[in-house]
């Protein structure tokens, strides 16, 4: 299993794979060093309380062909996902942005269950900090 340093309480460690997901980026590194660390899980469950309900809201616009509703969330979603970090996550928002027009509703679900499961990993890994 492949190991990444990630930082979390203010030092770095080694974590395994399924914890991959994210690290945390340069930005939010310097202002642990800068003795703002306490900032860190404030940030990590404002981007948590966001994005939960949003991948519902996802879901729902799937399932009520609401490409609008879908490009909207996954967009807002996106934005969260590069602030913190979590480059995979905002790379399946962007390929969710681009097919909400055109593409059948299986594989909207498809795509947003690969949304879902990364947005765990990434929240198991972001919970070090807490």
């Amino acid at each position: 299993m492949k190991t990444v340093e990630c930082y979390a309480n203010d030092s770095p460690s080694r974590i395994s794979q399924p914890y991959a997901a994210w690290a945390l980026p340069e930005t939010l590194r310097q202002l642990a060093d800068d003795q703002a660390a306490g900032l860190i899980p404030e940030l990590i469950e404002a981007f948590r309380a966001d994005t939960a309900p949003r991948l519902s809201r996802m879901r729902e616009a799937i399932a009520n062909a609401d490409a609008k509703g879908l490009n909207n969330a996954a967009h807002t979603i996106k934005g969260g996902a590069q602030q913190m970090g979590a480059g995979a996550m905002a790379s399946i928002c962007q390929e969710l942005e681009l097919a909400a027009m055109d593409t059948p509703a299986s594989e909207l679900v498809r795509r947003l269950n690969a949304l879902e499961a990364e947005f765990a990993q990434v929240y198991r890994a972001m919970s070090l900090w807490t």
